[in-house]
């Protein structure tokens, strides 16, 4: 798997309890049947092991025939308790997230160019709640998590999987740094929305193949690109 996107971790200061931005989303083509492109926002604890103890939740819009049976945009859920061993699952394909919404549900294909998402732990129930465009989707429960009180690393980023043998796909819009994150917000323990400073760029192929630029004036983050890299 190959990344492009920045990482907010909380070190010693105050753990975040929220994460929110608008993600461009594009109907991409490129993506072979064995192949995913996802673009995702990423909520993390524990990300330093032991792997029994590393909770996530996860939202964003991926591509990939293999999981979904079509080439298109699919707005998507995830979480794992373990490190992505035995728990968790994508959308509602096991039990854990729960859909509260009537309109937009995981799995289900997206046609609009936007996603805006918001994912923050509930004060009152301490559950992690899942919203697109002040729309709530549903939530994740306390209950599925071990580790998960607050957050310590939040991810934002593109990401691909391509077999052996193929060229990795297309990420983001295709082309070089022209999809975007917007409206970068991480949540404190007050429940007051952050522009985050403290960052770190990731991005193991380089701009031959997909780029990222995080402005932290404005906390928007420029990435994707064509691919085309393979394993030697």
């Amino acid at each position: 798997v190959q990344y492009a996107g920045v990482e907010f971790a909380a070190g010693q200061g105050p753990k975040y309890y929220g994460a929110s931005a608008n993600l461009d989303v594009f109907q991409l083509s490129g993506v072979s049947h064995n192949q995913q492109s996802e673009t995702q926002i990423v909520l993390s604890k524990g990300a330093g092991g032991p792997k029994n103890y590393i909770d996530t939740v996860q939202a964003g819009w991926l591509v990939n025939p293999g999981l979904q049976g079509d080439d298109r945009a699919h707005f998507y859920t995830y979480w794992t308790s373990d490190g992505y061993q035995k728990t968790g699952c994508f959308n509602l394909d096991c039990p854990g997230f729960v859909q509260t919404s009537t309109r937009i549900t995981p799995g289900m294909v997206y046609t609009l160019s936007t996603l805006s998402l918001t994912i923050y732990r509930d004060r009152f129930t301490s559950n992690w709640m899942l919203y697109n465009d002040r729309e709530p989707v549903g939530y994740w429960p306390k209950e599925i998590f071990n580790n998960m009180a607050d957050c310590s690393l939040v991810q934002m980023h593109g990401n691909v999987y391509s077999p052996f043998d193929e060229p990795s796909p297309p990420m983001g819009s295709g082309v070089l740094n022209q999809a975007k994150f917007t409206n970068i917000f991480l949540t404190d323990g007050q429940g007051n929305n952050r522009l985050p400073k403290n960052f770190r760029e990731l991005n193991d192929l380089g701009e031959r193949y997909y780029g990222v630029d995080y402005r932290v004036q404005n906390g928007g983050m420029f990435y994707g690109g064509p691919g085309g890299w393979k394993k030697t």
